[in-house]
């Protein structure tokens, strides 16, 4: 207890000294005032507890990467999102289980992230389910390697797979639409000109006819006036 009546952290070190015969004398030793490092310890492991129950609790997925992309946490929820059970990634590289065509950018991402602190980033890529399918996931990654009980990469991820198929699905149901009204209007088009041609054919025909009645008329006015 302090001068003022606070509890107080005290580290002592201490040996006892004895005589010739083995009888101890007296003890010397140190001690120190530790509060103000126990009340740092405290406050770290108090937020080091509440960070965990928020990411054990989180329906993302939350990893925490070492600077040469190791996995060293992963949130309960990967074997929901992913199939695998927390440990199964721990010490494997991420960039392994991320799709060859995604991974190039990523691996340059991520270098440019450890090497600044704070630095924060967001991707979207396909990531290698447990039954060694594809999930398309969007992460935020931020760099926290100088944060006291993080000291890492923390990653957020959540899986949009099926927001994608759904954006696949309505641009191929968009093209499909667009196809189709070409197509229509291909048709308006051509039934268009086929009418034209028939209308032409018909006035063509007609015209014809009307002609070849009038020279037969003028012919037998003609023969009318000969014979007279």
């Amino acid at each position: 207890v302090g001068f003022n009546g606070t509890d107080r952290w005290i580290h002592s070190i201490g040996r006892v000294l004895v005589d010739e015969q083995g009888n101890p004398v007296r003890m010397v030793g140190t001690a120190q005032d530790i509060t103000e490092r126990k009340g740092i310890e405290d406050a770290l492991r108090r937020n080091e507890e509440l960070f965990r129950s928020l990411i054990e609790n989180s329906s993302d997925v939350i990893t925490i990467l070492n600077q040469d992309g190791t996995v060293r946490y992963k949130s309960p929820s990967v074997e929901r999102v992913l199939g695998y059970a927390e440990q199964d990634l721990i010490g494997k590289n991420i960039f392994d289980s991320i799709h060859p065509d995604d991974a190039p950018g990523l691996v340059e991402d991520f270098r440019a992230c450890v090497l600044t602190p704070g630095y924060t980033t967001s991707k979207i890529f396909r990531f290698r389910h447990a039954d060694n399918g594809w999930r398309t996931l969007e992460s935020l990654a931020k760099n926290l390697l100088t944060v006291p009980g993080i000291s890492g990469v923390l990653v957020t991820s959540r899986d949009i797979t099926e927001k994608v198929q759904l954006e696949e699905q309505l641009q191929e149901a968009a093209r499909q639409r667009e196809h189709e009204t070409k197509q229509f209007a291909a048709r308006v088009q051509q039934a268009q000109e086929e009418e034209r041609q028939r209308i032409a054919r018909e006035l063509h025909d007609d015209i014809c006819q009307r002609l070849t009645a009038l020279r037969l008329h003028v012919n037998i006015l003609e023969d009318n006036d000969t014979g007279v």
